[in-house]
C-alpha cells in the first residue's frame, strides 16, 4: 500500500430540497364476459357487469332453472388457474352451510371453461361503500345498527369456526336499511386452496385499511379477533368518514397500522358517545389479546359501553403521531401486493425483544433493488433514504414526502454518498465513467473527474474532500467538490499481495481514512490511514467499517455479523473487544456488505439469509428443493449441458466462490476463486469445465476451472479487457462476452482456438447485456435499454449490422433460449417468467408470448441470467430466497448506550 500525505480544506455549503415524485398506476383485470356467458349459458343468462376488483369480477345474471336474479362472482383467471378448481370448490362448500339473517347466502359454485365462480342472491340495495361515498359520515344510530348487525353475523360464523378475513364496506350490503355480509369464507377458501401459489398471482387477501396487524404480517393462522379489528375499522369509518389508517400506498397503510394509534373518534366527531369511542378503539388494539374476545362482546360495548375505560386501556389513544420518523418512509413497490410483501412494511413483531432503548425497524422501500450490490444510505439528518432501483437510478425517500422520487441525472449510478449537509450527492457512473455530483436543490449535475474503471465506494469528508476508489479498487483518490485535479491517496501494493481497496470512509476533521483491504488468499482487513503522516495500520478484520463520533467503529465481519468496537483515530492501542449488534448483513458480489452507517450513528442494512435454496420449478410454477439439506447464501447458477449438475455461486468467509452440485443427491464440490468473487457461471459444451466472472486477475474477467474441482483457474483469452459476462456457443467455437459495466456495456464474440480479435455483436450507445445464443448458433438474444427501459432483442449472430427484432413487450431482462430453440424465455418487469414462442424457418418471428409463473420469490440479476432450464425444457432452476424479507432493509438506532454498558460490564 502506497499512501500519499494530503492536507484539508473547507467545504462550501449546499442547499437541500425535494425532487419530483413518482407513483404507480395499477390496472384491474376482469374475465371476458363472452367467455363466461358461453360457459354458463345452460344455467345462467349473463346480463351485465356490476364491478371488478383485484380478486374477482361480479356480474348480474338470471338463474334459468329457478327463475330468479342472482349475482355471479368470477375469480380472476390468473388466480383461478393458480388455485385449481377441485380444491377451491371443496373449501368453499364449508361456507355454504351458513344461514343467518345478516349473511348473504351462497347459492351455487362451480367451474366453467376454467373459470371459478360462486353465485349469490342479487340484492336490491347498495353496498356500504356506495353509501359512504355518497354521505361520508353516517348518522350515529345507522352506524351503530349496521355495526351491531355485522357483529351478529360474525359471531354466528365464528361459532361455526369460519373467519371472514375480508370485512370491509364493499362486502357489507344494505337492503332495507339492514346489513348483509357477503363473501363469507371466500378469502379463507382461496388461501386454503391456493397456499403459496396464491402469492404468485400478485393478488392479496384482505384490504389494507381494514386488516388486523396479524393479518398484515402474513400470519396464516388468525382467529375471530382479526374480524373484530376489521369491523372496528369499518365502524370507525362510518362515524368519522375515513378509515383509521390511510395512506398513498398499501405499504404506507400497513406501516401505520403496525406503528401508530388511531386518532380518537371524539377528536374528529364530538357527538360520538365516549363508550362508543372506547369500544371502537379497543377493537383496534394492536394485540389480539387487548381486543374484545368475541363479536358479541364488541356489540355489547357499542350498546352500553361495558366498564369505563382509563388511560392505560389499550382502546384509549393519544392523538395519532408516528412511533418513528422512519415509519413514514414505508412506500409502495406495487399497488397490488401479496401478503408476504405487506409484511415487509411492518415491524418485526415476532422477533426477539430488543434491549431497552435499541430500536430495530424493518422497512420496505419503493423500487429498491434487493438483489443489488449496494444498500440504502441515510442522509446526515437521518430523515431520507437514498438507494438504487433495478434501472440503476438513485431514488430518494424522505419523511417529508408521501412517495419516492428518482434523482434526476443519476442513471447508471454507483457508489453514492451524501455531502455533509445532505444537500448534494456524489456518485460514480460507467465502466469507464465519471465521478459526478448532483445538487438536490436545483437538480444540476456536474462532472468532477473521469473514472477509468469502476470503483467501490465514495466518501464526502466534512473538511471538503471527496474520496473515491478507482481502477476497480486498485487506488483511492480524492478531489474537491468544485472539481480540479484528483490526488492519489493510496494504491495497492502487489508485493503485499494486495488485490483491491474498497469502502473508503473519511474520519471527522479530515484526519484519517478507513477502508477495506483485500489480499489474495487472505481475509479482508479494515485499514486506518493517517492522512497527515501517511502511516497506516490494520484495525481489525472485516468487510467494511464506519466511525461513529462517540468513539466507536461499526464493523461488518466476513461472516456478515454486525458488530461495534471502541476506536481512537489517533495513534495508540487498538480495541479488540467487539460487541455483537444482533444483525446479519447480506453480502453482495465482491464482498460488498449491503450496509451503511449515517453521521448520527444510525445503521441501515439488508438482512442476510443463510437459507437460500436451489429449487426445481415446473412450467406451472410449482417449486421443489433440489436438496433440502443444501442451504446457504447463494448468488447465481448455471446448469450443465446434460442437466445433471449445477454450478452455484456461494458466499463463504467474505468471498463468493463457485461450487458444483450433483443433482442426483450427489456431492457439493468447491471450484473456488482467489479473487473477491466468482459468479455468473457458464459451462463448456462438453461439460468438463465451468467458466465464471471473477476479479482474481485484479479486474473483472472470465476464467475457467475443471468442473471436478481439480487443477488451476485459467483466464480466457481476452487481453486487458474487463469482462463481466461470458458464455460458449453450443458448438464451442465462440466465446460471447459482455465488456464493461455501468453506461458502457457492449457485446463481443471471440473465436476459440484461433484469431482472438474480438468481433463486435452489439456495440451501440445503449447498454447491451445478457447475451444468449440460440442452440443452432443462428440468433443472438440480449437485453438493451435503448428504448428507455430494459427490453429483449434478437439479431442474427455474427451480423452486427443486421436488423434486430424486439421480443419483449413492456420490458424484459435475463433472456434464455430453450434447448429446442422454439422458445425464448425472459423475465418481464413484473417478475414473471415469460415464454416467447419462435416460429420455425429462416426468418425470425415471435408467434406468441405467455406468462408461465411469477419469479418474485427467486433471486434476480438484471444484467445476467440467474436461472436455468432443463434439457427437456420442462422445468427450471432458480435460487429461492431464504429471507422472509427479500425487499426489506433494517434500520438500527439507539444501540450505543447498550454497547457502552456491555463493554463496561466486561471491564473494557
Amino acid at each position: 500500500m502506497t499512501p500519499t500525505p494530503v492536507a484539508p480544506a473547507p467545504l462550501p455549503p449546499f442547499r437541500r430540497s425535494a425532487v419530483p415524485s413518482i407513483s404507480p398506476n395499477p390496472q384491474p383485470l376482469t374475465p371476458p364476459p363472452s367467455r363466461l356467458a358461453g360457459a354458463l349459458r345452460d344455467r345462467y343468462r349473463i346480463e351485465r357487469e356490476l364491478g371488478a376488483g383485484g380478486m374477482a369480477a361480479v356480474y348480474a345474471a338470471h338463474d334459468l332453472r329457478h327463475e330468479r336474479d342472482v349475482a355471479i362472482k368470477v375469480l380472476h383467471p390468473d388466480l383461478g388457474a393458480a388455485l385449481g378448481g377441485e380444491r377451491f370448490l371443496s373449501e368453499i362448500r364449508t361456507t355454504a352451510r351458513l344461514q343467518h339473517p345478516h349473511i348473504l347466502p351462497l347459492l351455487d359454485s362451480g367451474e366453467a371453461d376454467g373459470l371459478l365462480y360462486y353465485v349469490m342472491p342479487l340484492v336490491a340495495g347498495e353496498t356500504l361503500r356506495a353509501r359512504l361515498e355518497r354521505e361520508r359520515q353516517l348518522p350515529l344510530d345507522d352506524a351503530l345498527r349496521i355495526a351491531t348487525e355485522v357483529a351478529d353475523a360474525l359471531g354466528y360464523a365464528h361459532a361455526h369456526s369460519i373467519i371472514h378475513r375480508d370485512v370491509k364496506p364493499e362486502n357489507i350490503l344494505l337492503q332495507g336499511g339492514h346489513a348483509l355480509v357477503a363473501d363469507f369464507g371466500i378469502a379463507l377458501a382461496v388461501q386454503q386452496a391456493g397456499g403459496r401459489r396464491m402469492t404468485q398471482t400478485g393478488l392479496s387477501l384482505g384490504t389494507p385499511q381494514y386488516m388486523s396487524p396479524e393479518q398484515a404480517m402474513g400470519e396464516r393462522t388468525i382467529d375471530a379477533r382479526s374480524d373484530i379489528y376489521s369491523l372496528g375499522a369499518v365502524t370507525y369509518e362510518m362515524l368519522t368518514g375515513d378509515a383509521p389508517f390511510t395512506g398513498s400506498s398499501v405499504q404506507a397503510v400497513v406501516a401505520r397500522i403496525m406503528t401508530e394509534k388511531p386518532t380518537p373518534l371524539r377528536a374528529l366527531r364530538d357527538t360520538v358517545p365516549p363508550h362508543v369511542e372506547r369500544a371502537v378503539l379497543r377493537s383496534l388494539a394492536k394485540l389480539p389479546a387487548d381486543r374484545p374476545a368475541t363479536a358479541e362482546a364488541f356489540a355489547a360495548l357499542l350498546r352500553d359501553g361495558g366498564h369505563p375505560g382509563h388511560r392505560d386501556d389499550p382502546g384509549i389513544a393519544e392523538p395519532a403521531r408516528p412511533a418513528s420518523r422512519l415509519t413514514r418512509l414505508l412506500v409502495p413497490a406495487l399497488a397490488v401486493v401479496t401478503l408476504a410483501s405487506l409484511a415487509l412494511a411492518a415491524w418485526a413483531l415476532r422477533s426477539k425483544p430488543e434491549a431497552p432503548g435499541t430500536s430495530r425497524l424493518t422497512v420496505l422501500l419503493e423500487g429498491y433493488y434487493a438483489d443489488g450490490e449496494e444498500g440504502p444510505l441515510l442522509s446526515p439528518d437521518d430523515r431520507t433514504f437514498l438507494y438504487g432501483n433495478m434501472q440503476s437510478d438513485m431514488v430518494l425517500r424522505s419523511e417529508a414526502r408521501t412517495e419516492a422520487a428518482i434523482v434526476p441525472g443519476t442513471a447508471g449510478s454507483w457508489s453514492a454518498s451524501f455531502s455533509p449537509d445532505g444537500g448534494s450527492i456524489v456518485f460514480t457512473t460507467g465502466f469507464p465513467g465519471n465521478l459526478k455530483v448532483v445538487d438536490l436543490g436545483t437538480g444540476a449535475v456536474r462532472t468532477l473527474a473521469r473514472v477509468s474503471a469502476l470503483g467501490y465506494g465514495t466518501s464526502w469528508s466534512d473538511d471538503g474532500w471527496i474520496y473515491y476508489t478507482a481502477d476497480i479498487g486498485r487506488s483511492i483518490l480524492r478531489i474537491r467538490p468544485e472539481g480540479g485535479e484528483p490526488e492519489l491517496v493510496a494504491r495497492v501494493d502487489s508485493a503485499e499481495s494486495e488485490l483491491v481497496f474498497r469502502q473508503p470512509n473519511a474520519l471527522p476533521g479530515g484526519k484519517g481514512l478507513l477502508f477495506t483491504r483485500w489480499r489474495k488468499e487472505a481475509p479482508p482487513d479494515i485499514v486506518h490511514l493517517d492522512l497527515a503522516s501517511g502511516r497506516s495500520r490494520v484495525v481489525t478484520g472485516g468487510l467494511a467499517a464506519w466511525y461513529v463520533p462517540a468513539g466507536y467503529l461499526v464493523v461488518v465481519r466476513p461472516d456478515g455479523r454486525l458488530t461495534a468496537m471502541r476506536f481512537a483515530p489517533g495513534p495508540g492501542t487498538i480495541e479488540s473487544r467487539a460487541v455483537d449488534l444482533g444483525g446479519s448483513v447480506r453480502v453482495a458480489i465482491g464482498g460488498q456488505p449491503v450496509a451503511e452507517v449515517s453521521a448520527r450513528g444510525s445503521i441501515v442494512y439488508g438482512p442476510a439469509s443463510a437459507s437460500d435454496q436451489l429449487v426445481r420449478v415446473t412450467r406451472t410454477g410449482q417449486p421443489s428443493p433440489v436438496d433440502p439439506a443444501m442451504r446457504g447464501g447463494f448468488r447465481s447458477l448455471a446448469l450443465s449441458p446434460d442437466g445433471r449438475r449445477a454450478a452455484v455461486s456461494v458466499y463463504s468467509g467474505g468471498r463468493v466462490e463457485v461450487w458444483i452440485k450433483s443433482l442426483d443427491d450427489g456431492p457439493f464440490t468447491r471450484v473456488g476463486s482467489a479473487g473477491t468473487y466468482a459468479y455468473r457461471m457458464f459451462w463448456s459444451p462438453d461439460g468438463r469445465r465451468v467458466g465464471f466472472t471473477s476479479d482474481v486477475g485484479g479486474q473483472p474477467g472470465v476464467f475457467t476451472a475443471a468442473a471436478d474441482g481439480t487443477g488451476a483457474i485459467e483466464p480466457l483469452p481476452l487481453g486487458a479487457r474487463a469482462v463481466e459476462e461470458g458464455s460458449w456457443t453450443r458448438d464451442g467455437r465462440w466465446l460471447v462476452v459482455r465488456v464493461g459495466s455501468g453506461s458502457g456495456r457492449d457485446l463481443y464474440a471471440v473465436r476459440v482456438g484461433g484469431d482472438t480479435t474480438p468481433v463486435a455483436l452489439a456495440t451501440t450507445e445503449a447498454e447491451e447485456y445478457s447475451p444468449s445464443v440460440s442452440p443452432d448458433g443462428r440468433w443472438l438474444a440480449y437485453g438493451s435499454d435503448g428504448s428507455g427501459k430494459d427490453e429483449i432483442f434478437v439479431r442474427p449472430f455474427g451480423s452486427p449490422g443486421a436488423s434486430r427484432y424486439q421480443v419483449s413487450v413492456g420490458g424484459g431482462n435475463e433472456p434464455l433460449w430453450s434447448n429446442s430453440g422454439r422458445e425464448l424465455f425472459y423475465r418481464d418487469l413484473s417478475g414473471n417468467l415469460v415464454s416467447a414462442a419462435i416460429a420455425p424457418g429462416d426468418a425470425f418471428q415471435v408467434t406468441s408470448r405467455r406468462v408461465l409463473f411469477s419469479t418474485q420469490s427467486y433471486q434476480a440479476d438484471v444484467r445476467n441470467r440467474s436461472y436455468a432450464v432443463s434439457p427437456d425444457d420442462q422445468s427450471f432452476y432458480f435460487i429461492q430466497r431464504g429471507s422472509a424479507n427479500p425487499g426489506g432493509v433494517v434500520v438500527l438506532r439507539n444501540w450505543l448506550a447498550e454497547v457502552e454498558r456491555e463493554l463496561e460490564g466486561s471491564g473494557d
